[in-house]
């Protein structure tokens, strides 16, 4: 009987647990199946891996680039101060865009010149990035990529079939103000889109399609999000979009134990949970759970 093939799983995510945990939760079934995971990490992550026995190649620091290991609490805090996460309006929010297509796209520009670096001496067989831009180098590289969201599905697929990604704007609304909010994104991005656009047809990319920061046809795609919640009544998704119920992780080397003052209150007790940046934002947690 032929061997199993084996191959090496480079994963190249944004370094804060939003995006590193759904990774982990790939790369540990790729590894109990005989295959290699190798993250792109930083002195902060690299133990944290090891954990789950994944390899980790570290990313060059030298030129400047922030690219320190950022917790869940600083992250959520650091939104918080924004305006990002709290009471302010999506409308409110929507300004902020500019800033957030900023930081993205010039660390996908310093992710571009490490990866076009190490790719060579890594030699991967697939590459799953969890990134919200294009990197040129993944691209060019010619190496079979997966694209990971931890987004949700809204954010994932820009489909003027359904309310536009963090709108707060209900799936049976009216499609008019669908259509003011994805043009008031639109017109606040573009001079980042098109500047970034610029940069990547520069590398020897093709264009990238308007208002998009990736080309979504050129890559599998893959989600975690429950069918219940998902919106592909109104917005059926291609063949090169694969949900999943959750990433789920194995934490073999953590324990959990319900609080003693939870576990001897009456009732049941139901787990409530807004990912790894939103309950930061207390005052909305208590009114979601009132």
């Amino acid at each position: 009987m032929a061997n199993k093939a084996t191959f090496k799983v480079l994963f190249v995510p944004i370094l804060t647990e939003g995006h590193v945990n759904p990774c982990i939760g790939i790369a540990t079934q790729l590894i109990a199946d005989g295959h290699r995971a190798v993250f792109t990490a930083d002195d902060g992550w690299r133990p944290k891996l090891a954990a789950y026995g994944i390899e980790t190649v570290e990313l060059d620091k030298s030129d400047g680039a922030d690219v320190r290991a950022i917790d869940a609490v600083n992250s959520a805090l650091y939104m918080l101060s924004l305006g990002k996460i709290g009471g302010a309006s999506a409308i409110e929010k929507v300004r902020l865009e500019a800033n957030t297509a900023e930081v993205f796209t010039k660390y996908a520009q310093y992710l571009d010149t490490q990866l076009a670096r190490l790719l060579p001496a890594i030699r991967p067989d697939v590459i799953v990035v969890n990134q919200y831009v294009s990197v040129p180098a993944v691209e060019l590289s010619g190496i079979p990529c997966v694209w990971c969201w931890s987004a949700g599905p809204l954010v994932m697929l820009d489909d003027e079939r359904a309310p536009p990604g963090e709108s707060g704007l209900s799936a049976t609304g009216d499609p008019k103000l669908w259509h003011e909010f994805r043009q008031l994104v639109r017109d606040v991005k573009r001079e980042k889109w098109r500047a970034f656009n610029d940069w990547v047809v520069g590398r020897g990319c093709e264009p990238l399609p308007e208002h998009w920061f990736h080309n979504p046809s050129h890559y599998l795609h893959i989600y975690g999000y429950p069918l219940e919640l998902d919106y592909q009544d109104i917005r059926p998704l291609g063949r090169n979009y694969v949900r999943f119920d959750s990433f789920k992780r194995t934490e073999w080397h953590m324990t959990f134990a319900v609080p003693p003052e939870l576990a001897a209150m009456p009732g049941a007790l139901i787990y409530f949970s807004l990912g790894s940046l939103c309950p930061v934002d207390v005052q909305n947690m208590r009114r979601l759970v009132a």
